[in-house]
């Protein structure tokens, strides 16, 4: 558990010292919500880390050879962390997608 803490807590400085470093580009552009920048500011990334440590742990577990889980743990951490981004607001697809919760 200690690995794991240790982790998520080296994660979550690396993405506070990146969002103090990119805090007058995010100024200027002013887009937090595209898919790299959503998913490497904030608390996303220590999100990443538990879940690629539970995960690896839960398919070491299971399939009881360490390579074939981790790359089994690394194609589903990347497909995890590959999501599609919400539409950024103002958008043309943020719009439709308000039209059709307000109908609701």
């Amino acid at each position: 558990m200690s690995v794991a803490l240790a982790g998520a807590a080296f994660t979550g400085a690396a993405a506070a010292l990146l969002s103090w470093a990119a805090h007058p580009f995010d100024e200027a552009t002013e887009d937090r919500f595209s898919a790299i920048v959503f998913g490497a500011r904030g608390i996303a990334p220590i999100g990443y880390a538990v879940l690629a440590f539970t995960l690896g742990t839960v398919v070491g577990l299971l399939v009881r050879r360490t390579l074939p889980a981790m790359a089994v743990t690394g194609v589903a951490v990347c497909t995890a962390s590959r999501s599609p981004a919400p539409p950024a607001p103002g958008s043309a697809a943020s719009a439709r997608s308000a039209r059709r919760t307000a109908g609701r």
